[in-house]
């Protein structure tokens, strides 16, 4: 196995900063649909909690 197969099995993790609005929220669709596990921060907390719960 080469290390391009080894790297494309590995576990895919995305960190988004502002992930409540704008692009890092595009950007949270985005991971989300492609099967990433999401980090996400913002400083809305409850804008957060709210974005937490739509992507279970």
């Amino acid at each position: 196995m080469n290390l391009k197969n080894q790297v494309k099995d590995l576990p895919k993790t995305a960190l988004i900063t502002g992930a409540s609005s704008g692009i890092g929220y595009e950007f949270t669709k985005l991971f989300a649909r492609d099967g990433y596990k999401l980090v996400l921060v913002a400083r809305s907390e409850s804008k957060l909690s709210q974005l937490a719960e739509d992507f279970r």
